[in-house]
């Protein structure tokens, strides 16, 4: 995640939107490898260093973002809103997971 962060600036230039939209479109690429291909650490392996890296160039773009289109005063409220929405997406994906699986 580190080297993704260091390369953001040169990944991004003046794309931010498409970049944050891209980078997060690779980290679900990645997952969905993780979880349709056959158990491997290699394959485990690098899709988690594809996936950080988008992860952490998405983080910068995301932040860019935040910092451009919105007021200053508006920079904690705005988030805020991102922190929760992101979470309770997480929650909620994780309870449509659920649904998936059948107890037995």
């Amino acid at each position: 995640m580190l080297i993704g962060a260091g390369l953001a600036e040169r990944v991004i230039g003046h794309r931010v939107g498409l970049a944050a939209f891209g980078t997060a479109a690779v980290m679900g690429a990645t997952m969905l490898w993780i979880g349709l291909a056959p158990i491997g650490l290699a394959i485990v392996a690098v899709a988690f260093i594809l996936g950080g890296g988008a992860n952490s160039i998405h983080n910068v773009a995301v932040r860019t973002l935040f910092q451009s289109e919105c007021p200053p005063a508006d920079h904690g409220k705005v988030a805020a809103i991102y922190g929760a929405v992101t979470r309770t997406a997480v929650i909620g994906g994780y309870v449509a997971g659920g649904f998936f699986f059948c107890a037995e």
